[in-house]
């Protein structure tokens, strides 16, 4: 078992009892000198007075003691962790976000490159807000021949799935 020398600064028993609690409570061994570590100081400030004992021993108290430290490091790393795995999917939703517009133009240009002229003409105009009256005359059709081109090129945006996108 891995312990930290504190000569004559802290009791073996102390240390010892820091790893005992240490590894019932389920830390791994690679991590007991640094609990040791950080649990010195404590056990270097605490003081057993018989006086308040409430019938406990110095070994009791102190046991208390380290395993409420104990418990403390494991709930502040249980909530790092938590924070490490919230963060983490952030960053993966702004990345897909930011990536979404990307393959959206993409996705758009490999469209209009397959479009007639009329049908680029018609997307314009779609986007601009114009009426199915001001699409008619501004490519030289009639409305109702405005409304079935507007169609096609709806089926056209389903069948690539941008329709999502232009309708959204």
């Amino acid at each position: 078992m891995p312990m930290n020398d504190y000569g004559t600064i802290i009791e073996e028993w102390k240390i010892k009892l820091i790893v005992a609690r240490a590894q019932r409570l389920g830390f791994p061994a690679h991590e007991l000198e640094d609990i040791q570590q950080e649990l010195a100081l404590l056990v270097m400030k605490f003081r057993f007075d018989p006086s308040d004992d409430r019938g406990a021993t110095e070994s009791t108290a102190l046991t208390a003691m380290i395993d409420n430290q104990l418990r403390m490091i494991r709930r502040t790393r249980s909530r790092y962790q938590k924070q490490i795995e919230k963060l983490k999917a952030q960053l993966e939703n702004d990345q897909h976000q930011q990536d979404e517009p990307c393959l959206l133009i993409l996705d758009v240009r490999s469209v209009m490159g397959t479009l007639t002229k009329k049908q680029r003409r018609l997307c314009g105009l779609l986007a601009a807000g114009a009426s199915l009256r001001q699409i008619a005359t501004t490519l030289g059709c009639g409305r109702e021949r405005a409304g079935k081109m507007k169609n096609k090129l709806k089926d056209r945006l389903q069948n690539t799935g941008l329709i999502t996108w232009v309708e959204g």
